[in-house]
């Protein structure tokens, strides 16, 4: 008989931290999935907050909106209303080419939490010390991960190999935005003061998104 061959080499195990995630439908992949969905829904939550309000805040600290004689293009506060929206626009673009080459070096899971602790120091900033200085720092580092943030975050989701996890994060990440602005609405009425306890609200919420984006990496 002929001699048999070598048997063939089995295909290498993926490598990588999808080779590693548990199956869906395993108890421990279903908690993974549903602390992702928590931690972006509360993502949500405090980004918008930030977003809503930011500008109002730093026009506030420029002083009223108008004067007398001037046209609204002319006003100092809208100007800077204007450039914080700028800020942001030029941050995502600029952040953009930062995070896909980062995405090549770490993981989704830590990408994310550092997202994540970034943008709560965009909260904390006007929270702890409103102006306009802090006011375009937090706006720098908001442009600079919320883009991040949800690209992260649904790649984090098809890797845990969930089905449907897009549909489930969009729509807790929708439900965040929505009860954000309703949650900080009441303060507002208290002048600048309102917009400090409102960011302070924003950077609680997107502290418990990143711990719980923390948490689900470390379960196993």
């Amino acid at each position: 008989a002929a001699p048999r061959g070598p048997a063939p080499a089995s295909a290498p195990s993926p490598a990588g931290p999808a080779a590693l995630s548990p199956s869906p439908g395993a108890p421990a992949g279903r908690v993974r999935v549903w602390l992702l969905a928590a931690s972006y829904g509360l993502e949500g939550m405090g980004y918008i907050i930030v977003a809503t309000f930011l500008v109002a805040a730093v026009q506030a600290s420029a002083g009223p909106a108008g004067g007398a004689g001037a046209g609204p293009g002319l006003s100092p506060a809208l100007l800077l209303g204007n450039l914080v929206w700028v800020t942001v626009g030029a941050c995502v673009i600029a952040s953009t080419p930062v995070w896909e080459r980062l995405r090549a070096r770490f993981t989704l899971q830590r990408l994310l939490v550092a997202a994540l602790t970034v943008q709560l120091g965009c909260a904390l900033l006007p929270a702890l010390a409103p102006g306009a200085v802090a006011g375009f720092a937090a706006a720098a580092a908001l442009g600079a991960t919320f883009m991040a943030i949800a690209q992260l975050s649904l790649a984090r989701g098809r890797q845990l190999g969930a089905r449907n996890s897009a549909a489930v994060l969009v729509t807790v990440y929708g439900l965040g935005q929505i009860a954000g602005p309703l949650v900080v609405a009441p303060l507002l009425g208290a002048g600048p003061a309102g917009y400090r306890w409102a960011f302070g609200i924003a950077a609680v919420t997107i502290a418990a998104a990143a711990a719980l984006a923390w948490a689900e990496g470390r379960r196993r």
